[in-house]
């Protein structure tokens, strides 16, 4: 029988195809959209290839957090969960559909076919909360420790990414923004803007529950997809929090004052600015493609 958080879920099938799934890579948050399934057999899950990203991440990290957006204002649906890969035949076999045949896929006998299996913990929706299946004590052992991110090594695109978030978010977008909440991800949908001089940013609350997240953990990804190209962008970024009154003139505009802000002089009014590590760009038509900035300094 399924449990509260599943039913939730359940409610929501129409937005399965544009799930946002996030793993975690050593130390930063790796968004991907991806179509959540769901069987009587198997429960909620995923179908993967080998030699993917999200599969190396699993088996370093199960846990991890489904992200959904029902368009309707900024609130998302965040389901904790931790993950489990199979190669087992029954599992291939009641997770395949001829739909994959689409993504590559030469059938249910492709030796790379991986499902991802879920238990799902807990789904947030705004105020409200859903309990799932407890999570086993015994995950937190199966966590890679001390892992730190591999320096990043050229060439280095940092003009190149630059143009590309200049292209993409001007003028603003709807974007996924992922932040770290202990083990787990948060996940909200926000506005992103990219403005000459401040680069790319967003508006929010000073007390904000992002505002704390980023404030322990400056590890973010932004993710922004467009449903009828079936393409997304993928930003790994560090955020930094603020409130410089210079910085806030420069970025204010009247629209703002529909969130409840009465000025760039508004105490509450803080920015959230986003600098690039990398950005990579998904298609349906060519291997993903991915930009390296220079690193940024350590201060």
């Amino acid at each position: 029988m399924a449990n509260a958080a599943e039913k939730f879920l359940l409610n929501y099938q129409e937005h399965f195809l544009w799930s946002v799934l996030t793993t975690t890579n050593n130390t930063r948050p790796s968004p991907r959209v991806g179509q959540l399934r769901h069987s009587s057999d198997l429960g909620f899950f995923y179908t993967t290839k080998t030699g993917t990203s999200k599969i190396a991440q699993i088996e370093k990290n199960p846990l991890a957090t489904i992200s959904l957006y029902p368009k309707k204002g900024f609130d998302t649906i965040v389901a904790h969960v931790s993950l489990r890969l199979s190669a087992e035949r029954r599992d291939l076999d009641a997770a395949w559909s001829d739909e994959l045949l689409q993504y590559g896929y030469t059938g249910k006998n492709d030796e790379r076919l991986r499902v991802i299996l879920i238990t799902v913990h807990q789904v947030t929706f705004g105020k409200d909360s859903y309990e799932g299946t407890p999570i086993d004590p015994k995950i937190e052992g199966k966590i890679s420790k001390g892992e730190s991110q591999s320096i990043a090594t050229g060439p280095f695109k940092t003009k190149e990414i630059d143009e590309l978030l200049k292209k993409t978010f001007t003028p603003k977008k709807l974007a996924d923004l992922i932040t770290f909440q202990g083990s787990y991800h948060d996940s909200r949908v926000m506005e992103v803007h990219y403005k000459e001089g401040v680069g790319l940013f967003s508006s929010t609350h000073l007390g904000s529950k992002k505002v704390n997240e980023i404030q322990v953990n400056e590890n973010v990804a932004l993710l922004v997809s467009d449903q009828k190209a079936w393409d997304q962008i993928i930003v790994d970024a560090v955020a930094k929090i603020c409130t410089c009154p210079e910085m806030k003139k420069k970025v204010w505009e009247d629209s703002l004052k529909a969130f409840g802000f009465k000025g760039a002089d508004d105490e509450q009014l803080t920015l959230i600015i986003y600098t690039p590590r990398r950005t990579i760009h998904h298609t349906m038509v060519a291997p993903p493609e991915e930009l390296v900035a220079e690193p940024i300094p350590s201060k």
